[in-house]
């Protein structure tokens, strides 16, 4: 049996965070973590930050039509 995480209670605010502003970068992410809190590695954190950000390409729609006519 492993540590205890130390990142793992702070997961649901990181979460809001990165679905308010999904730009947001890890060392941001950081800086806010340790503004309520957070006192563990920066590591742990942006192993977190890496499996909770949504990809981009998952994050786009595809609208229906002929896009190449859209613009004519």
């Amino acid at each position: 049996m492993g540590r205890p995480s130390t990142v793992a209670p702070f997961a649901p605010q990181i979460e809001a965070w990165l679905r308010e502003t999904p730009a947001l970068s890890g060392a941001e992410v950081l800086r806010r973590a340790r503004e309520v809190g957070y006192r563990g590695g920066k590591s742990a954190l942006y192993e977190l930050v890496r499996r909770l950000r949504i990809p981009i390409s998952a994050s786009l729609t595809v609208l229906p039509g002929n896009s190449g006519n859209a613009s004519r």
